[in-house]
């Protein structure tokens, strides 16, 4: 998968916008989202924008969005065609990627938060 994804020239990743999945994803986050912002490759991601990993990717600019079938065709050319803006999207992506899903920050968080739980008896 990892050597699919290097070799694409775009990611896409939708979403059902369905009430139902709305609801049922709203907090939901694909461990794929991560492996995709980590990649080096433009992400597009078609999804409803009430859910909380689209607002992350909007707020993080490090994915190309749609939202509505009517803007799916235009943003989809510019993923893949407007160079300034793929160049744009992978740069954020790369400071979204150590900013959240650095495996050696994480580890070491995980471990203090593991050792402060074990300290104050709360694993007991």
């Amino acid at each position: 998968v990892v050597e699919a994804i290097k070799n694409s020239r775009l990611l896409l990743h939708v979403e059902y916008s369905d009430t139902y999945a709305v609801k049922d994803l709203k907090y939901g986050f694909s461990t794929k989202l991560s492996d995709c912002i980590t990649s080096g490759v433009p992400l597009f991601c078609y999804a409803p924008k009430e859910l909380t990993f689209t607002a992350f990717l909007a707020e993080n600019k490090c994915a190309f969005l749609a939202f509505a079938k009517e803007e799916l065709v235009d943003k989809l050319k510019t993923a893949l065609y407007n160079q300034l803006s793929r160049n744009s999207v992978v740069e954020h992506a790369g400071i979204t990627a150590k900013q959240y899903f650095d495996a050696e920050k994480n580890k070491r968080k995980f471990q203090t938060i593991l050792l402060s739980a074990g300290n104050t008896g709360d694993l007991k």
